[in-house]
């Protein structure tokens, strides 16, 4: 497989082709307008494009590594596509359900301030499911890593999002659930707001707020697609 790098993407012929480069070696960062937005088109191509209209299912995004290096590439990837679209949903679909798969990141601080993949030191796979015609959203993060790529037993759970109508914005879903830092399972509390990007709501970006683990500080945030 060739080393591709940012000046490859007009090398990229066919979307099998494209589809076939990992995560890690798809040129999807770039200093120019034009080609982030056709790496965000390609990606939404290799992924089946999410979209699901104003109701019905919504597809779940690829899988999502399980290593440090892994996610972080992961999440750039859908930081990516965000940043691409530079805009928030404008209509929301008002019924069925979305499934979203992603990464989360988190580093030990105070503030609201919602990382980089890059600054992350703990990072996670994270699944949500949108009902959006009840206009909620829960989820769980599973497979966390530390910054050395050791295994961090434990999960968080996020439950009862919730929007007005129209919204694309969900606030205030309650986060729960325990860690086993430093050998010491370590509760988890806090708070998650979620919004959606995208003309159908095919991305979204949370952003934690009041989190703590084991009583300790800490500033999180999520993106993930379907």
């Amino acid at each position: 497989m060739p080393n591709w790098s940012f000046t490859h993407l007009d090398e990229v012929d066919t979307l099998e082709t494209y589809c076939s480069i990992s995560d890690s070696e798809r040129p999807v960062r770039s200093h120019t307008a034009i080609v982030f937005a056709a790496s965000a088109v390609l990606l939404t191509a290799c992924s089946g494009g999410g979209s699901s209209g104003n109701g019905g299912p919504g597809g779940g995004g690829g899988p999502v590594p399980d290593s440090l290096a892994g996610m972080v590439s992961h999440g750039e990837r859908i930081e990516d596509r965000i940043a691409a679209l530079q805009s928030h949903t404008t209509t929301m679909p008002t019924s069925g359900t979305g499934t979203y798969r992603g990464v989360a990141g988190f580093v030990a601080g105070d503030g609201f301030a919602r990382p980089a993949m890059s600054e992350a030191t703990l990072v996670a796979q994270a699944e949500l499911t949108a009902d959006f015609g009840a206009r909620n959203i829960s989820g769980e993060l599973t497979n966390f890593r530390d910054d050395q790529n050791q295994r961090i037993e434990g999960s968080m759970q996020i439950r009862n999002g919730t929007g007005l109508p129209g919204a694309n914005t969900y606030h205030n879903a309650d986060v729960m659930g325990s860690l086993n830092l430093d050998g010491t399972p370590s509760q988890v509390n806090g708070r998650m707001d979620t919004q959606f990007i995208g003309s159908d709501a095919e991305l979204l970006r949370g952003n934690f707020r009041n989190l703590t683990i084991g009583g300790e500080n800490y500033r999180g945030g999520l993106v993930a697609e379907r």
